[in-house]
């Protein structure tokens, strides 16, 4: 899978001579470390030596994810009893789901996707499990506009992304929140029982993690990886479904870009004529996956935010106007909020 991924982002094949830290640097901001060969014969030329660093990230893997899988099974738990439906995304469980293995990501979070009629019970269920909430001067801009409340565990200092929506501001939403809750599936870990996507919504879900990081010219390597690792998991019947699915869920275009992403750094993966809608034409492949791995390179063909959320809303215009207008106000809330929060600052500063 290592050589898999870096090769198709241009790492050992191209630079034989490829700079030990700069593969580590990358890896790392991917968050791809874990993907490295564990035996150091096996990295690239002259790389042998991050072998006792990469052991030293998969033994802290280990710890955190492992903190953040009992805690969240006690969530878990405590929803259940308050018949709170429920779904585990992201973090060490989708690893489990993806690979098999919590041990692939580093991962201090655990995000769970509840109803936006829950929302406020479930909060108050993990604040009565010792959950504190964060970032309560911005609380307001992120349950409004990212639709998502953190609260944290004073003791493990593990995080609980509390979600009642999907996508960010600037990004199309799924249109049917509640199915994907509907759709959840089980997951049973070491006598350990959770709640889960769908393998359908998994890809869903990992494309959307793709748009975001771009939007947000992040790397999004590791996003990738999940991409192809749940299109791996589908059965033929599934992988039939996928493009009517992300139709009828308004991410068509969202799974166009991610599939696009995956088959950039995988080219030797087949292609489904179905899920290989055109989109970004005017980006290179090799522009693509700078993007995608190393987006802070200089030069790089960016669309622009208005083209990109058009893009993956597809040609309807009503549904573009309105994501215009939440990104619009999300980002004059942010503007707000932190204006507001920066002058009560310097107020009560200045106080003798």
């Amino acid at each position: 899978m290592a050589s898999q991924v870096f090769g198709g982002v241009d790492a050992g094949k191209t630079h034989p001579g490829l700079d030990p830290q700069r593969l580590f640097d990358v890896a790392r901001l991917n968050k791809m470390l874990a993907f490295l060969p564990a035996r150091a014969e096996a990295l690239p030329p002259g790389c042998a030596g991050l072998a006792p660093k990469v052991d030293q990230v998969r033994l802290r893997i280990l710890a955190l994810n492992r903190r953040g899988i009992v805690s969240g099974a006690a969530v878990s738990r405590c929803l259940a009893r308050a018949e709170i439906p429920h779904v585990h995304f992201k973090g060490p469980l989708q690893q489990i789901a993806l690979y098999g293995s919590y041990l692939q990501k580093p991962s201090g979070d655990i995000d769970i996707l509840v109803h936006p009629a829950h929302r406020k019970q479930a909060a108050e269920l993990l604040r009565e499990l010792g959950y504190d909430e964060t970032e309560r001067a911005m609380s307001l801009w992120w349950t409004r506009f990212l639709s998502e409340i953190h609260l944290r565990d004073p003791e493990s200092g593990i995080v609980v992304d509390l979600h009642h929506g999907l996508q960010q501001a600037g990004l199309p939403r799924p249109y049917n929140l509640e199915g994907f809750l509907q759709r959840r599936s089980e997951l049973v870990f070491e006598e350990m029982t959770f709640q889960v996507p769908s393998p359908l919504d998994r890809c869903l879900l990992a494309a959307i993690s793709i748009s975001k990081a771009m939007l947000a010219r992040e790397p999004a390597l590791g996003n990738v990886t999940d991409m192809r690792a749940a299109l791996h998991s589908l059965t033929p019947a599934d992988h039939t479904a996928l493009a009517g699915h992300a139709a009828q869920n308004g991410m068509a275009g969202t799974l166009a870009l991610a599939m696009r992403a995956v088959h950039s750094v995988f080219p030797e993966l087949p292609r489904t004529p179905a899920l290989s809608q055109a989109i970004f034409p005017e980006v290179s492949e090799a522009d693509l996956r700078r993007m995608l791995c190393t987006p802070w390179i200089e030069g790089l063909c960016w669309p622009r935010r208005r083209h990109f959320l058009k893009a993956l809303c597809g040609p309807g215009l009503p549904r573009f106007l309105r994501e215009s207008l939440r990104a619009g106000l999300s980002e004059l809330s942010h503007k707000a909020i932190s204006s507001w929060n920066a002058g009560a600052l310097r107020q009560q500063e200045s106080k003798p």
